[in-house]
């Protein structure tokens, strides 16, 4: 009988083990149910002050280059030869840098709406 007994014992842990597990669990998902449109409003704060930088970052490297570019064709006239192939550099380094974050942007506004599709 006593061995009877210790084996009831033991079914009866693992039914309480099995029933923490699941009361865990359901505390686990009504947390995450909770907590997940917080965070995603969050996520998406961080990523729009993102993409505001990215641009403001992009505004102002356009506003340099472009002055640079205006100064060198029409200000400084000694050695023209080296200014304009400075310049043509300068210019072409401001095409690609506005393609660069322009691709990065448009990436990072098609992973998000990836994210948010599921």
């Amino acid at each position: 009988m006593e061995d009877g007994d210790a084996k009831k014992c033991q079914v009866f842990t693992i039914g309480n083990d099995c029933d923490n597990l699941v009361n865990r669990y359901r505390k686990l998902v009504e947390d995450f149910n909770e907590n997940y449109e917080p965070m995603r409003r969050h996520y998406e704060r961080l990523c729009n002050h993102n993409y505001f930088y990215n641009f403001v970052l992009f505004v102002i490297t356009l506003m340099v280059f472009a002055s640079t570019i205006a100064e060198d064709l029409f200000y400084n006239t000694e050695q023209k030869s080296q200014n304009m192939m400075s310049v043509i550099l300068r210019f072409f380094y401001l095409i690609f840098l506005s393609f660069f974050f322009c691709n990065s942007i448009m990436n990072e506004i098609a992973e998000d709406k990836k994210f948010y599709n599921f």
